[in-house]
């Protein structure tokens, strides 16, 4: 209940200051229009407007009055975090934050671009044909219409750190445009040079796939591609990187990604702010961060290239490929993996030496994130038997939440007697007859005496 209160107060600060910037930027005769937020639950959540949450205020002006609408804003308590940054670095930015603090923390997203958009002139061209007003806290504001609406819905899931929000978005966009709504949406998007991130961005979902399919929509940038399927932190950087612009422009991208200015990397790592050691912390953080993920970006590009060469522009996947596991953090399961199996295991064996009919309560501490690789190794190191094995299996199972019986089963003689022990639910040979059975129990505890039964 507090977490349903705190989201809609929230949300109703967030329009409360929308309307307040919104008048603000009208006095200041700056055209403005409402991207996301209040616009995407009026044209996608209707029936469900509490489904979707926003944590601030993306707010489109024309490319020629960015500077003015950052003046308003600036008049209104709001401070831009990214002031003196370089040029090259202000240039490529599509969106500015502006935070304000107080009773509540306010960000504005001032917007004179959007992901992926090259003529940004147009952009705002074409918005204003094709927008509606809507009353925010009694102020109207512009919104984009049912094409805009599907446009930006597709934009802003073509971002490679798009998160499930913009996901669900384009997914309801789907569900409710016909195709001749996307077909517009298609060729705005191609008018103003996003014509292969709307193309990518509809094929991370089935629907939109299939919709690409119709409209006959082909990705001809691997780069966008490549920023739109993998799930690879570092994927935006990279795809930034390998953009088709000159040898001239990669290079002062190299530069900016590499050594970006100090007002930019503490926009992004407060920690920079704090003196000279902050600095070389932030840049040092950033080079552990992009390194030990540099050889799976690369892998993931190449497959990339190889797949759209393939299929030429028209990739038969839709799902992006899996996020690989981090490295430290393979590392960090598998260790806790090894220590949890070990203690597990010891205790097991040695109340099933006191006989089979030994009892006790064998203790389920929660696990660690699990390896499965690293609990087989343990138990052959240890030489578990079946039954020793499966119990260990139950006693994690337990404690997960997810209890399961152990079964030991035993085969008739004629066909040479054997005997087997399995977790509740293995697929075994069905010449085996279950003899006993150990029965789950509560996550609190796992009895190791064994019930007759079969």
């Amino acid at each position: 209940m507090k977490s349903d209160l705190g989201v809609a107060a929230r949300t109703l600060a967030l329009d409360l200051a929308a309307g307040e910037v919104i008048r603000a930027l009208i006095a200041a005769d700056v055209e403005c229009m409402l991207l996301k937020g209040p616009a995407m639950v009026h044209r996608l959540y209707r029936e469900a407007p509490v489904g979707r949450n926003y944590g601030d205020i993306d707010l489109l002006v024309a490319p020629w009055q960015f500077d003015a609408a950052g003046r308003v804003l600036a008049s209104l308590g709001f401070e831009d975090r990214l002031a003196g940054v370089r040029a090259s670095e202000a240039a490529r930015l599509a969106e500015r934050p502006w935070h304000r603090t107080g009773a509540a923390h306010l960000v504005v997203d001032l917007h004179r671009g959007f992901h992926h958009v090259a003529d940004r002139t147009a952009w705002w061209d074409l918005l204003c044909r094709h927008r509606e007003v809507l009353m925010v806290e009694g102020q109207p504001v512009a919104i984009p219409d049912r094409v805009g609406c599907a446009l930006i819905a597709a934009l802003h899931a073509s971002k490679a750190t798009s998160q499930d929000k913009a996901l669900e978005d384009l997914r309801r966009a789907l569900q409710l445009f016909e195709d001749d709504v996307w077909r517009q949406a298609a060729d705005l998007a191609g008018s103003v040079g996003a014509g292969n991130a709307f193309a990518a961005a509809l094929h991370r979902q089935n629907a939109g796939a299939d919709l690409a399919a119709r409209l006959g929509l082909r990705i001809t940038d691997p780069a966008i591609w490549f920023g739109a399927t993998s799930l690879e932190r570092g994927t935006g950087s990279l795809s930034y990187l390998l953009g088709r612009e000159g040898r001239a422009d990669r290079a002062r991208r190299l530069r900016d990604a590499a050594f970006p200015s100090r007002p930019f990397l503490t926009g992004h790592r407060p920690i920079a702010a704090r003196g000279p050691a902050g600095l070389a912390l932030a840049h040092l953080g950033r080079l552990c961060f992009v390194l030990p993920r540099l050889p799976r970006l690369l892998l993931a590009w190449h497959r990339t290239r190889r797949t759209l060469r393939r299929y030429g522009g028209a990739p038969p996947h839709v799902r992006p490929a899996a996020r690989t596991p981090d490295p430290f953090r393979r590392a960090v399961a598998a260790a806790g993996t090894i220590g949890w199996t070990l203690r597990t295991w010891w205790l097991v064996h040695r109340r099933l030496a006191r006989g089979p009919w030994g009892n006790g309560a064998l203790p389920a501490a929660a696990p660690p994130p699990h390896s499965e690789r690293a609990a087989r190794l343990v138990l052959a190191c240890c030489r578990s038997t079946c039954l020793e094995t499966a119990l260990v299996r139950q006693a994690r199972a337990a404690a997960v939440g997810a209890a399961a019986d152990v079964i030991v089963g035993v085969t008739a003689p004629a066909r040479g007697f054997r005997a087997h022990a399995w977790v509740d639910g293995d697929r075994v040979d069905p010449a085996f007859t279950e003899l006993c059975r150990y029965p789950a129990v509560a996550a609190e505890s796992i009895s190791i005496a064994p019930t007759s039964g079969g």
